[in-house]
């Protein structure tokens, strides 16, 4: 029986295989249900602690991808426009 999954062997362009094509497919179900658990979780979390869920999934999504420096920034020009901030 082949590997589906060897990198090593090419394939026919443009043809899939089933077994990669019913992998992915879980792989997307999976995250999908990943993210209706985070959005939940935040949710719920920022009730708790009386914070908008938005500026927690953000603050969070900042810390996952490495761009704390970069939200901030973004943070720190949002401020000034709504002038709450000085400039």
């Amino acid at each position: 029986m082949p590997n589906d999954f060897d990198l090593t062997s090419p394939g026919k362009p443009g043809e899939i295989p089933a077994g990669v094509v019913e992998e992915l497919r879980v792989l997307r179900t999976n995250a999908n249900e990943s993210v209706a658990i985070f959005r939940d979780a935040v949710k719920v979390q920022a009730e708790k602690h009386k914070i908008k869920p938005k500026a927690l999934r953000r603050y969070v999504n900042a810390l996952a991808s490495d761009k704390v420096d970069e939200t901030r920034a973004e943070t720190v020009d949002l401020e000034k426009l709504l002038g709450v901030a000085e400039v």
